[in-house]
């Protein structure tokens, strides 16, 4: 295909301003198919990718994005997750204009290729299926369901750990439920990925608080090899 040299993005669809005001559904509606693959021929493919040493967590971006024009989206949401847990999450709620597409050689004279959506339509097009879990004989326990414990969770069940992620809260998820809003980041986006994580074998409990109906030793007693702790930041400190 060849190199769309448009200066500007693909326009996004949003949600009609009439109808948002009245709910808190997403507002950033996505790319089709077709508008996906006319931004990814935006991608220079350049010979230094600035935008991989722009992500935090050093996605391919120009790698997936090729997949993207080859309209591939298994190969191209493989690629992400060679580097990314949760990528439906991190391409609604990543700050791209300053990490991925802050650094794309586009933005230099005109506008970014809009990777965070590229990124967002493959989360969202693609089927993902959890593979059965093989278990080695170690148990750890992850308390706290944020993006921390969930990204831990995944890791150490790959790697074939048996895995409990322990919850105070009635919903999982930690900051992704309780600290952003529904317009930016659904919540059955949160749901979708804790019942992937549960198909591939991770177990979750919910409405218990590490301190008051368990402790480290009740963990250790219950055969637990170890402990992740990634209670996060869950009360305001004022400054008076």
């Amino acid at each position: 295909m060849t190199i769309n040299n448009s200066k500007v993005k693909t326009p996004i669809k949003t949600q009609n301003i009439n109808e948002r005001i009245s709910n808190f559904n997403e507002i950033i509606l996505g790319y089709s198919k077709e508008e996906a693959i006319i931004e990814a021929s935006r991608c220079l493919n350049c010979k230094n990718p600035t935008c991989i040493s722009g992500c935090p967590a050093s996605n391919n971006i120009p790698l997936f994005i090729k997949y993207i024009k080859e309209d591939d989206l298994e190969a191209a949401y493989s690629t992400i997750r060679l580097t990314s847990n949760m990528p439906e999450i991190c391409s609604r709620v990543c700050d791209q204009a300053k990490q991925c597409e802050g650094s794309c050689i586009r933005s230099k004279n005109g506008e970014a290729v809009a990777i965070g959506m590229l990124e967002r339509f493959v989360c969202d097009n693609v089927s993902k299926n959890a593979a059965e879990p093989q278990y080695f004989s170690k148990k750890v326990a992850i308390i706290g369901s944020g993006p921390a414990g969930l990204s831990c969770a995944e890791e150490l069940n790959l790697l074939g750990y048996e895995v409990t992620v322990f919850e105070q809260k009635n919903r999982f998820g930690g900051l992704l439920t309780y600290g952003i809003p529904n317009y930016r980041l659904p919540y059955n986006i949160v749901i979708n990925k804790i019942n992937y994580l549960e198909a591939a074998g991770i177990k979750f409990k919910n409405n218990v608080t590490f301190g008051k109906n368990f402790n480290f030793k009740d963990l250790k007693n219950e055969g637990y090899d170890a402990i992740f702790v990634a209670v996060g930041a869950t009360k305001a400190k004022y400054m008076r």
